[in-house]
C-alpha cells in the first residue's frame, strides 16, 4: 500500500471539487431528527 496515501490525496480533491460531501437539501432550513441505531450492549445481533 505503499501508494495509497497518494492516491488518497487524489481522490480526496476530485471529490472535494464535485462536491460530493455537500448535501443537497430542498429546505436547509426545516429542522429534523435523525436518530442512528445504537449497536446492542453485547456487541451481538
Amino acid at each position: 500500500m505503499a501508494g495509497f496515501p497518494r492516491m488518497e490525496k487524489k481522490w480526496r480533491k476530485l471529490w472535494q471539487r464535485a462536491g460530493v460531501f455537500e448535501p443537497n437539501l430542498p429546505n436547509p432550513k426545516k429542522k429534523f431528527y435523525n436518530l442512528m441505531m445504537f449497536p446492542y450492549p453485547s456487541a451481538e445481533g
